[in-house]
């Protein structure tokens, strides 16, 4: 905070309560500034800080004035409605370009197949029925399928998507062409991302329980120049059953006396991997699945994770629950965890095993769709 010099305050009836400041940065230039004395709906944090400081009063608001971060009205806020091919089609993966020069526009992809990229510095429509003639940036079919989760790459000239089809897909967004099809899966992914240093290497995992990493510079040397068929792409690493239930930490339990069934079972219809991202630490890649854990891994030894932390039971329960997504900050120290009892937990990347730092209540998560 500079000094506050030339500091004048006027009391009384006409002076309306208020109090002017002329803030004087290296006493170079003096910007005034008008200040309430008691805290009412105009008042902001920057001006209580500048009250307090020329002290005028010892209160400062620690809760964010709502009304301010509120973005109903103005230009940017509207409504998308995910709207083509006359009928609407629920979204079910939206991501933000990375880039400055491209993170106005918004991917969204859906449960027809199509990936719609809009920009959101246009005038956006007001309501659903102004947002069916709403014309996105562009729009194309990118599976036969349901798309289920979508990422940039580092410079926002290509868009990975993954989905019911099985297939890591990856388009150019100018043209809306497949530059690279990786195959592996044998059901439904879940869910990819890029590794945060470097643009050649990714990450997908799905309902198969497996967890593929991918570098696309072994599959550019391959292809010389052309697309790859999908059975010749290999990914450099996979995690199997990497989240199935009767494993700690990575390591088969001991075999009980299950039935040979019981076990067939098993093998046929492993547990899902319903998230991975890669972390803001080198080679740190963290997993989440429908057996209510949350797993990180070393992409360096995937053999075991190195942490292994379990969602806390809701009260009055007595099994877990899935875990739907994980998200990270910008800093890379907070992992937001999304949980089927309807709780966010947000934990700390350093200590994970600490547990949740914070828990957000209030939500309902009723399905495996909802990140």
């Amino acid at each position: 905070m500079e000094d506050i010099t030339n500091l004048s305050t006027r009391s009384g009836p006409d002076a309306g309560g208020e109090a002017s400041c002329s803030l004087t940065p290296g006493g170079n230039l003096g910007i005034p500034v008008w200040l309430r004395s008691d805290f009412g709906d105009r008042t902001n944090v920057f001006r209580g800080v500048c009250e307090r400081e020329a002290g005028l009063t010892r209160k400062l608001r620690k809760r964010p004035f709502l009304g301010e971060l509120s973005c109903s009205t103005g230009r940017g806020a509207g409504t998308v409605a995910n709207y083509g091919n006359d009928t609407y089609s629920p979204p079910f993966a939206i991501q933000f370009g990375q880039t400055g020069r491209a993170s106005h526009l918004l991917a969204v992809g859906d449960e027809d197949g199509y990936v719609t990229i809009t920009d959101t510095n246009e005038d956006l429509p007001r309501g659903r029925n102004e947002s069916e003639d709403h014309r996105p940036e562009s729009r194309w079919c990118a599976s036969d399928n349901s798309i289920f989760d979508l990422t940039w790459s580092h410079d926002d000239e290509c868009l990975t998507t993954v989905g019911g089809d099985e297939v890591v897909r990856i388009w150019t967004t100018e043209t809306q062409r497949e530059v690279v099809a990786l195959g592996g899966h044998t059901a439904s992914i879940k869910s990819v991302s890029y590794k945060p240093d470097n643009e050649n290497v990714l990450a997908s995992a799905g309902r198969d329980g497996a967890i593929m990493i991918w570098d696309l510079r072994d599959t550019l040397r391959g292809s010389s120049g052309a697309q790859l068929t999908r059975s010749a792409h290999k990914p450099v690493a996979t995690v199997h059953n990497a989240h199935l239930k009767g494993t700690d930490g990575g390591r088969r339990a001991r075999p009980s006396r299950a039935s040979t069934s019981r076990r067939r079972t098993i093998k046929s219809h492993p547990q899902s991997v319903t998230g991975l991202l890669f972390l803001k630490v080198d080679n740190a890649l963290a997993s989440c699945g429908s057996d209510g854990k949350v797993k990180f891994w070393d992409v360096r030894r995937l053999n075991r994770p190195c942490h292994l932390i379990t969602l806390p039971r809701a009260p009055g329960l007595s099994r877990d629950y899935g875990v739907t997504s994980i998200a990270q900050d910008r800093c890379g120290t907070k992992l937001a965890v999304t949980s089927f009892n309807d709780a966010v937990y947000l934990y700390d990347c350093v200590r994970p095993e600490i547990g949740p730092v914070a828990t957000c209540e209030g939500h309902e998560v009723a399905t495996f769709y909802i990140k």
